[in-house]
């Protein structure tokens, strides 16, 4: 195989989803091989194969379609359930959020209350030297 034909074989190969079911289809289908004639006993047992093929086919697409409802659900649950944890970390955070403003402004207020009391201080310590400078 010379590498102008690879590179065009790649260039035209199906990637996703189902191409694998599109080459099983386009494998079996009658005229697939490109010599476009077949012998009269070769249609009747290709017929059967291909109804069997087909049947099979089904029945894989039905599981393939099951097993997807299946992951849409898991899925979907999942997202309830990160929702549900994203609403609860949510309410925790304001909760927090609300015990951090109180206690901020408990500490303000005793700050304010401590500044308070060493102004006092200062002003009855210069109280008493200047009492004791009178004396």
């Amino acid at each position: 195989m010379t590498d102008e034909h690879r590179d065009v074989e790649q260039s035209t190969a199906e990637t996703g989803f189902g191409t694998g079911l599109r080459t099983k289809l386009a494998r079996h289908a009658p005229g697939a091989d490109g010599n476009g004639s077949e012998g009269g006993a070769d249609l009747g047992r290709n017929g059967l194969a291909n109804e069997a093929e087909v049947i099979a086919l089904r029945a894989e697409l039905a599981a393939a379609i099951d097993r997807e409802r299946g992951l849409r659900a898991e899925l979907a649950a999942a997202l309830d359930a990160r929702s549900e944890h994203d609403a609860a970390v949510e309410r925790d955070f304001a909760a927090r959020s609300a015990e951090l403003d109180v206690r901020a402004a408990r500490l303000a207020t005793s700050e304010q209350e401590l500044e308070l009391r060493e102004h006092r201080i200062t002003e009855q310590a210069q109280v008493v030297r200047e009492e004791r400078e009178r004396l």
